[in-house]
This record gives C-alpha cells, structure tokens and sequence, in this order.
C-alpha cells in the first residue's frame, strides 16, 4: 500500500507542471502596419490614395510592398515586430526601384511622387506616415487675347531621390514643354489653370511663352524649392509678354500659404501741362514691368523710354516685378503728384 501511494504521488508531481506549461498562453505575433496621410493643398496632386495604388517601403532594411485595398495597406512580405523593437519605415509612392534611398525619377511621366518616414514598435505597430512631395508644379495664368498655345522652359528632367532623407538630386537640364492651347482673356483663368510637375533644387531663368504661333521669351528669376507650386502671372500684351507676379504655395497643407521673394511693385505719377509736353519714365531695376501712361496707350518697362503727352491731366502707373525699393526719375517738370502706396 505505501509503494501504491508514494506511486501516485510521484506521478502527480510530473503531471503538475506538465498541465501548467500547457495552459500557459502563447505571445501572439505582432506584425507592421501603415496608416497613410497625404497632406496637400495643391489641385494638381494627388488627394488620396485608391485601391491598387502600390508603394515601395523600407522596414528595416527589409524591403516589401504595401498595396492598397478598401482603406488599408497590406504589406508583402509582412514584417513582424519583436519586443522592445523599433523599426525605422520609409515608403515611396509611386513603387519604383529596388533601393529607397535611390529612387529614379522621371518628370516626362508626370506622376506625384510622395514619401515619408516613421516608426514603429510592438506596443504601437502602426507607422504614421505623413506623404510629402518631392517634386514641385509650375503653373501660368496668362492675360490678354488669342490662343495660349505652350510654354517652354529648361529644368532638369531626371533625378535620384533619397526617400529616407527627401533629398533629390537633380540631373541636366533638358527642354520642357506645357501644352495649353486655351483662349486667353483679359483677367487671366479663374480654374483648372494650367501646371506641370518639375524636379525641385534648380533655377528657373527663362521661359518661352507660344501665342498664335508665335514665340515670345520671357526673363524669369526663381528658385524652384522642393514641395512648392509656383503660380506665374504673365500678361499678353499684343507685341509682348511680361511677368507681373508669382505666387508661392506650399504643396504641404500644414505649412501656411506664402508670397514668393519675388516683389511686386505699382508707381503712379500725375502729370499736367496746358501745352504738349515730355516725360521720361522712371528708372527702377526691376526684372520686368509695364507702363500705363494713363492716356490710353501702354508699353513694356524701358529705363530709357519717353513719352508724349496731350496737353491735360495724365496718370501714368508703372507695374514692376522683382525690383529694388528704390527708383529715379530724372526730370520732375510737370509732375503734381507721386503715389507711392502700392511701391
């Protein structure tokens, strides 16, 4: 009888830690997830993702495919993610290339590229992405009558960007072309005006405007930062075409809308005489400009123009872009009055 029970007794101390490991439970696998947010004020770009829009991600130097489908992301490979892990993510969209932090792009393909990084953990496996741009857009909005036909301008065309870092670098600069072919009127398009994406670190020095078959250049200053749209306002004046402002607007909804550096700038003199007289025009360094001379003829900003005037009461308005904060005017003789609120 003692045998029997130092028996059972055995056996129960085997089978007891036996049942405890089994109904012990298991640590259940944590794998990686994506939430994306494009953040954009810009109409040219892209607003949302779409289901099978596809992106290239780098989860911890492992690389992997997240396609979109009914609002989620789903990831192949899936990446697990072990205990007190951080995992650094970089995605880039377009999916495009083998190596995130040298993504090839191509501007004749005219497709928003966006990336982002974030991190993830166990305890938080879902890496927040907020989508930048790398690129920037250029848009014109042109005054005046007859048909808006191109613009032309040389930017690069290629580039290599980091995705990790946002850093795009540039290749040579090639002729670009914006198809318009759109009627113009005297207040410039009020939608759907027309843009281009371009590679962003470069600077812009000169376009060429195509109205009814004709080619006419126009001398532009700006630098093309990265995640911008610049809005290029240009009037058609028959003989001519000239830049009266830019607008700069972040392509990033989080960052404030700005003016360019580019400054615009009106100068208004009254003039009288009872017998026909002659003035000069001011002289102002300006990157370009118009004259109104308030008697019903205008002209492109010349340093060294003269004009005739009727005898009577005469406003003349300089418009100017990109000019200093300073100008001369040679000969006051007939001048009653010199506005300088708008300078």
């Amino acid at each position: 009888m003692k045998n029997i029970l130092s028996l059972s007794l055995a056996f129960a101390v085997i089978c007891f830690p036996s049942c405890s490991d089994k109904d012990e439970p298991k640590e259940k696998d944590v794998f990686l997830e994506l939430v994306t947010e494009i953040q954009t004020r810009s109409t040219v770009v892209k607003m949302e993702f779409v289901d099978d829009d596809q992106m290239l991600v780098d989860a911890g130097g492992i690389s992997i495919t997240g396609t979109y489908s009914s609002g989620k992301w789903l990831l192949n490979p899936q990446v697990s993610l072990t205990s007190g892990e951080t995992l650094g993510v970089t995605a880039i969209y377009p999916c495009m290339g083998t190596d995130i932090t040298a993504i090839p792009v191509d501007i004749k393909k005219q497709i928003d590229c966006l990336y982002g990084t974030a991190t993830a953990t166990s305890s938080l496996p879902a890496a927040r992405l907020n989508m930048e741009h790398a690129l920037s857009s250029l848009a014109f909005n042109i005054q005046g009558s007859g048909t808006a036909e191109k613009v032309s301008f040389l930017l690069p065309s290629e580039g290599v960007l980091n995705a990790k870092t946002g850093n795009l670098k540039s290749g040579e600069k090639k002729l670009q072309e914006l198809l318009i072919n759109r009627n113009m009127n005297a207040e410039g398009w009020t939608k759907e005006v027309p843009d281009v994406f371009v590679i962003p670190f470069s600077d812009l020095t000169e376009l060429t405007v195509t109205v009814d078959g004709r080619d006419y250049p126009v001398k532009i200053k700006q630098e093309i930062a990265q995640g911008r749209k610049y809005i290029f306002h240009l009037i058609y004046t028959g003989s001519s075409i000239y830049p009266v402002g830019v607008e700069q607007v972040p392509m990033d909804q989080y960052t404030d809308r700005e003016q360019s550096d580019i400054r615009k700038n009106d100068l208004s003199i009254t003039y009288f005489s009872e017998h026909t007289f002659q003035v000069n025009a001011p002289v102002i360094d300006a990157i370009a400009g118009t004259i109104c001379w308030g008697d019903g003829t205008g002209e492109s900003y010349a340093p060294a123009g003269v004009h005739d005037y009727a005898p009577g009461n005469h406003v003349m308005i300089l418009e100017t872009v990109g000019c200093a904060d300073s100008f001369t005017i040679s000969n006051i003789e007939y001048m009653e009055e010199i506005n300088l609120s708008d300078f």
